[in-house]
C-alpha cells in the first residue's frame, strides 16, 4: 500500500534545478524575448509587478502554497531554498493581509535568494525597497500582517499569475513582468530567446536606415486572405 501523505500540510525538501551554468546564463535576459521564444506563453498575469520599477530577478522556484492570510510556510521554504533561488508564493491572489514584508524579505537577502514572486500583496513597502531583494507581487499594500497557523506546502505545483510553476522552474522578473520557463526546457529556449533578441538589433538597425515597414507584408497578407482595395 502506498504511504499516505499529509496533502496540503507538508514539505519536500529536494528538488531538481536547471544546471548551474544554464540558471547563470539567464543573467541580463529580457522577458519579452524569453515569452515570445515560448509562443507568449509562460508570462504571469500583469497585475503581477515589482515592488519598484528596477528589480530583476532570475532563478529556479521553490514553490510555497499557504492559505489567505498565513505565511508559515513561507519560512519553512526559507529554510529549504538554496542561495540564488526565487521563491514562488500561491495564495490565491489574497489582498485584505499582506503575506510579504520587510522582515521577510531581509531574512531572503541574508540567506542569499534571488528574490519572491506571489500572487498577493505586499506591506512595510519602503523597507521592501530599502532592503532591495527583487520582490513582485500584486501592486496592492496593506498593513494588515499575515497569521503563521498553516497548514501549507513546500515545493509543489502552484499557479501564480495565471501560469503554474513547478519546482525546479526557471522564473525571470524584470519591469515588463515575470515569465516562467519550464526546467527542463531552460537551455533550449534561451537559446531561442538570444536568437531573437539578435533579431531585434538588426531590425532596430533597419529602423535607423529608415526601413520600417517589414518585407514580404502585402503577401503575408494575400496568404492570411486579406482584400487589397485601391
Amino acid at each position: 500500500m502506498p504511504r499516505a501523505q499529509n496533502v496540503g500540510f507538508r514539505v519536500f525538501a529536494t528538488i531538481e534545478r536547471p544546471p548551474r551554468e544554464v540558471v547563470a546564463a539567464y543573467a541580463g535576459m529580457e522577458t519579452v524575448y524569453l515569452s515570445d521564444a515560448m509562443n507568449r506563453f509562460g508570462g504571469m498575469d500583469g497585475n503581477i509587478r515589482p515592488a519598484e520599477p528596477t528589480m530583476r530577478l532570475f532563478g529556479p522556484a521553490v514553490t510555497v502554497r499557504v492559505p489567505p492570510g498565513d505565511n508559515l510556510m513561507v519560512y519553512k521554504a526559507f529554510e529549504v531554498a538554496q542561495p540564488g533561488d526565487v521563491l514562488v508564493i500561491e495564495s490565491r491572489g489574497c489582498t485584505s493581509v499582506a503575506q510579504w514584508g520587510d522582515l521577510a524579505s531581509a531574512a531572503a537577502k541574508g540567506l542569499g535568494l534571488a528574490g519572491v514572486v506571489m500572487d498577493g500583496v505586499l506591506r512595510d513597502l519602503a523597507g521592501i525597497r530599502a532592503i532591495g531583494l527583487p520582490v513582485f507581487a500584486q501592486p496592492i499594500v496593506t498593513p494588515n500582517g499575515a497569521l503563521r497557523d498553516g497548514p501549507g506546502e513546500v515545493n509543489v505545483p502552484v499557479a501564480v499569475g495565471g501560469v503554474p510553476v513547478l519546482p525546479g522552474d526557471m522564473i525571470v522578473g524584470d519591469e515588463s513582468g515575470v515569465v516562467v520557463i519550464p526546467r527542463a526546457d531552460a537551455a533550449a529556449v534561451l537559446a531561442e530567446a538570444r536568437a531573437l533578441a539578435a533579431g531585434e538589433v538588426a531590425k532596430q538597425r533597419e529602423f535607423a536606415e529608415g526601413k520600417f515597414i517589414p518585407e514580404g507584408l502585402d503577401a503575408l497578407l494575400r496568404r492570411r486572405g486579406c482584400e487589397m482595395i485601391d
